[in-house]
């Protein structure tokens, strides 16, 4: 593979893996780290890539693997960057703060609580947009494996959500 070919197909995915690696690190110089690592990773493999059908599913595994490497490494925690973006419009009321805090927090531990290999797929495909196939290639799982799994999560996380709002519902009817 040659600088060019390098280039144009690997450069494009630059935010892209840094959004992935900042949802696993949750700090975005150590994102940023992580996705210069994969950078030097994909070149010194570079005589492999010919050989690689998707290029974007590569570098998404590789990201992968390094962010799991570090978080074992570090024991690093999950945090949401969007909480912050929330924080700051000006359009905010109080009562919809704490709503969307309250909602934003429950889902999070709902997702945290998931099985790793679930709480993966969910992200790559809500959050990333990739394709189940791209998404099987990454974690290592057959396409149906990954189909299952986040057929599952998303499952998992909608019961447990109607369940906590049931539940308020439930408590604010019998204080009235």
């Amino acid at each position: 593979m040659t600088i060019e070919e390098y280039t144009h197909k690997l450069l494009p995915l630059r935010d892209k893996l840094f959004r992935l690696a900042n949802r696993f690190l949750a700090d975005s110089d150590d994102a940023l780290d992580i996705v210069q690592d994969t950078y030097l990773k994909l070149w010194s493999s570079k005589t492999n890539l010919d050989d690689v059908r998707n290029m974007e599913a590569m570098a998404m595994a590789v990201i992968r693997n390094l962010c799991l490497d570090r978080l074992k490494s570090h024991a690093t925690k999950y945090r949401s960057n969007e909480q912050a973006d929330f924080e700051s419009a000006d359009h905010v009321t109080p009562d919809r703060y704490t709503e969307h805090s309250e909602m934003r927090n429950w889902i999070q531990r709902l997702v945290n609580s998931l099985p790793e290999q679930q709480r993966i797929v969910m992200h790559l495909r809500d959050v990333e947009g990739l394709e189940m196939e791209q998404i099987a290639f990454v974690t290592g799982q057959s396409h149906n494996a990954a189909r299952v799994n986040l057929s599952r999560a998303r499952k998992r996380v909608k019961e447990e959500l109607e369940k906590i709002y049931n539940y308020e519902s439930a408590t604010e009817s019998r204080r009235s």
